[in-house]
């Protein structure tokens, strides 16, 4: 044998092993690409260089949490089956299960609420303990902090606190509900300044000139903010604010 001999797998005195590196910092450090043919288990987390904190957590402790994304699901949490995907996402979760958040700051100060799906950038942002409540979209239920069984798609019910049983579809629908119960809207703002309970609205701009009335059904009719236990169908002039009106109706 002629040449010189160079280390291509230095063990240092630490008993760490170094591969492309002479001062490995850990038991196992390769300084380079990687590439396994095959399985790779893991029992623990990957985590960012330095104190930067896990981004990929799936703990082998019988929990079903799995979290991907700077922040997402504290590691201490005693929640069970939670799925975190996305930078802060169910970042202050504690006792929490069975939420579902998808997208940056999706459901990030949860930390007691149950069977809550947030999809979408700050969707139930602020949630604390509300449950069951599904949000589809930016910002959609994004103020919600204790209100539960809402369902939101579009940016709606942004504003929501503490009311339950709310369904808003459609961007701005619902939009300054914030303790109201038991609305449905289905449009572009629909009821978008209501304030109420029991109101249902079906069409853009439906019922979105009613402020606290209550028991309202609108069908493509923008209502009136004083309406209570009204049913209108359609829009005419005598509102001023329809632009094109309704000129006939067949029932």
């Amino acid at each position: 044998m002629t040449g010189v001999q160079t280390c291509a797998l230095p063990i240092c005195g630490t008993g760490n092993v170094g591969i492309g590196t002479t001062t490995p910092a850990a038991p196992l450090e390769v300084n380079g690409n990687a590439q396994v043919d095959g399985n790779l288990t893991l029992t623990g987390n990957i985590l960012l260089p330095g104190s930067g904190g896990p981004v990929i957590q799936a703990p082998n402790n019988g929990s079903g949490n799995l979290s991907a994304g700077l922040g997402s699901l504290p590691p201490g949490t005693t929640g069970s089956y939670n799925t975190a995907v996305g930078d802060v996402a169910l970042a202050a979760n504690t006792t929490g299960s069975f939420n579902t958040a998808v997208g940056q700051d999706t459901l990030s100060h949860n930390s007691t609420g149950w069977f809550n799906i947030a999809v979408g950038v700050g969707a139930l942002f602020s949630n604390n303990t509300g449950t069951g409540n599904t949000a589809l979209g930016t910002d959609a239920l994004e103020d919600n902090t204790t209100g539960s069984t809402n369902t939101a798609v579009g940016t709606a019910l942004y504003q929501n606190l503490t009311g339950n049983f709310n369904i808003g579809i459609g961007n701005a629908a619902l939009a300054e509900s914030t303790t109201a119960s038991k609305n449905t809207a289905v449009g572009q703002a629909a009821l978008e300044q209501s304030t109420g309970d029991n109101n249902t609205a079906l069409g853009a701009d439906a019922g979105d000139l009613l402020t606290n009335g209550s028991n309202n059904i609108y069908i493509g009719s923008q209502g009136s903010g004083s309406d209570n236990g009204t049913i209108r169908i359609g829009t005419t002039s005598i509102l001023g604010t329809c632009s094109p009106c309704q000129t006939a109706a067949y029932i």
